[in-house]
């Protein structure tokens, strides 16, 4: 893989939920990284699971060291998933994740922490290295490239593409407090892609004040006194890592989106009433319509 960072110890944190293939899956990809580090430690978060998640966690943390695991049952959940930045899921969202830094820090002190949604479907361990390795010297997080698969419907059927995730996207000239109140509009996050689309093809580290894409890599000096949490803007309710990444500038430090660090978030279609009405009745709305999902 390239770099060993053998002086460095890194900890991997993430929220896990009915994602069991993806979670083993993303468990062997992150094991693939400790070799390169002294110290690695793997904190995972689970709640309400009614698939094998449990399993796979509990036969992950008898076959490794340094796994450090919590599970727990939530019992307000009325909020549908897909619920997108409902006031409700963005409050629930940052309770979860706030919980999760508490295991982080109470896990000791690191030189890197990686925040992971356990369900993406797919990333590159080596792109990590490589991320760290190559990133500026100022930098505080460090955003994967993150796209979301979504389905398009049109007279030939159902196509499955990708567009970026822009949830927790806010640019350089933005923070928690001042972002605009056009900022959930559709002309404005269309805009956005076509940017940050151009730029990452044309820069390997994008200024940013927050991103996400599934997964995140902080320095752990830069996300002292840093947490979870949202705001309305609008109709709408800030995505949870807004707050969080904007407290890592306050901190001092500069946040990129790493354009070679790339992850993959699929859909879970299984669960879409507008997947079935789209499948069976594309020629009664005579509409495309694009559905993304931003599920953790």
């Amino acid at each position: 893989m390239g770099v060993i960072y053998k002086e460095k110890s890194i900890i991997v944190a993430g929220l896990a939920r009915d994602c069991a293939e993806n979670l083993r899956k993303n468990l062997i990809r992150i094991e693939a990284i400790r070799p390169y580090f002294k110290d690695m430690k793997v904190v995972i978060l689970e709640n309400d699971s009614i698939d094998k998640t449990i399993e796979v966690i509990q036969d992950y943390e008898l076959k490794h060291k340094g796994v450090i695991t919590k599970s727990f049952k939530e019992t307000r959940l009325d909020i549908s998933e897909t619920s997108g930045l409902s006031l409700g899921r963005m409050q629930r969202m940052s309770s979860y994740r706030n919980e999760l830094m508490e295991m982080v820090r109470s896990a000791g002190t690191f030189d890197y922490v990686i925040i992971i949604d356990w369900d993406i479907w797919f990333f590159d361990p080596q792109n990590i290295l490589v991320t760290i390795n190559q990133a500026p010297v100022d930098w505080g997080a460090l955003f994967s490239n993150g796209m979301v698969q979504y389905f398009y419907a049109n007279q030939d059927g159902i196509e499955y593409r990708y567009t970026r995730d822009t949830i927790a996207l806010l640019d350089k000239m933005h923070d928690y407090d001042t972002i605009d109140t056009h900022y959930y509009s559709h002309r404005h996050r269309f805009q956005m892609l076509c940017d940050f689309g151009e730029r990452m093809c044309q820069e390997d580290f994008v200024e940013v004040t927050s991103a996400f894409g599934g997964l995140a890599i902080y320095k752990y000096d830069a996300i002292t006194n840093c947490h979870y949490e949202t705001r309305k803007v609008n109709s709408n309710y800030l995505c949870e890592h807004v707050a969080f990444n904007s407290a890592v500038k306050i901190n001092g430090y500069k946040n990129y989106i790493a354009a070679q660090l790339p992850t993959y978030i699929n859909v879970k279609l299984s669960r879409r009433i507008s997947y079935l009405l789209l499948k069976y009745f594309p020629q009664i709305f005579k509409i495309r319509v694009i559905f993304v999902s931003f599920l953790k």
